[in-house]
């Protein structure tokens, strides 16, 4: 699925891009798979708030603030680092930011994997396919 992110993005001509994720998504700057697309690195003090906002979200505990605060980081590593967009890299946080919520090109990465996902299924010629109720029965 990394490999879907990764044609996403560079189908928007993006070269450039900042996550935000755990601290072993940022960290690793999405596994290291999306090539050529160069991933921005917070300071280490943002990798630990991104992932302890992150955490809270996930325990149920997230607050408006912390998701302000996700905006608000994402807009300095445009500002700040170059990024051309920021990564929603993390399911959990997909409900709460969305692409259209701000100021930043946010990217949804749960979104391209459910729409690769989708087109999969859809498209698959190995799908099952299932019985018409108007067919006659052999």
């Amino acid at each position: 699925m990394m490999a879907e992110v990764a044609a996403a993005l560079r189908g928007r001509q993006l070269k450039r891009v900042a996550l935000l994720g755990t601290r072993f998504t940022v960290e690793t700057r999405m596994f290291g798979r999306l090539g050529d697309i160069e991933v921005v690195m917070p300071k280490p003090d943002e990798i630990e708030r991104i992932h302890n906002i992150y955490l809270q979200v996930v325990g149920g505990n997230g607050s408006p603030d912390g998701i302000e605060d996700l905006r608000k980081l994402a807009k300095i590593f445009v500002a700040r680092d170059g990024a051309q967009a920021v990564l929603i890299a993390g399911t959990d946080l997909s409900p709460l930011l969305k692409a259209d919520d701000g100021d930043v090109p946010l990217i949804d990465c749960a979104d391209i994997h459910i729409k690769a996902i989708t087109q999969r299924m859809v498209g698959c010629p190995t799908a099952p396919r299932r019985a018409s109720a108007s067919a006659p029965r052999r």
